[in-house]
């Protein structure tokens, strides 16, 4: 109501999420922003079949509607699974011929390095991503968490 309020001058994407302590569920919103992975810990070679896409009907953006619905998505987490979340800066992040970075790259990136720390996750991302950009500046912000359950 906030964002509302200050008469359609800002409109956000948002994401918001807590993980249940009992249930050891993630439970979260989306206001139209990108959905976050959860890979599931796998006793082989990580894959995107190990990769499960937060999908659940994403609201409107936050001060696009003075009451907007969201609908609440839940997701069991195990010991293991990794939880990432990005903005979109770093996936519709383009290089010199215009092609976005985009979500398969992005997957594919994490998924070499998922076995390791999040910090080592996150520094795999950026490498990869400035590779690819070659230059190229992003021109929205580039936000990554990493959450890895143990």
């Amino acid at each position: 109501k906030a964002v509302y309020a200050v008469g359609g001058k800002i409109l956000m994407t948002f994401f918001v999420a807590v993980i249940d302590n009992n249930t050891r569920e993630l439970v979260y919103s989306n206001a139209s922003h990108n959905p976050p992975y959860v890979y599931r810990k796998a006793d082989h070679e990580p894959t995107k079949n190990d990769v499960e896409v937060l999908l659940e009907k994403p609201g409107p953006r936050l001060g696009h509607k003075e009451n907007p619905e969201y609908i609440e998505g839940k997701v069991p987490l195990y010991q293991g699974d990794v939880l990432i979340m990005a903005t979109d800066g770093i996936l519709e992040g383009e290089n010199p011929e215009g092609k976005q970075w985009g979500e398969r790259r992005f997957i594919k990136s994490f998924l070499t390095a998922v076995t390791q720390s999040s910090s080592d996750i996150v520094e795999t991302l950026l490498k990869d991503g400035r590779e690819f950009f070659q230059g190229v500046e992003v021109d929205d912000d580039v936000t990554l968490v990493i959450t890895k359950l143990t």
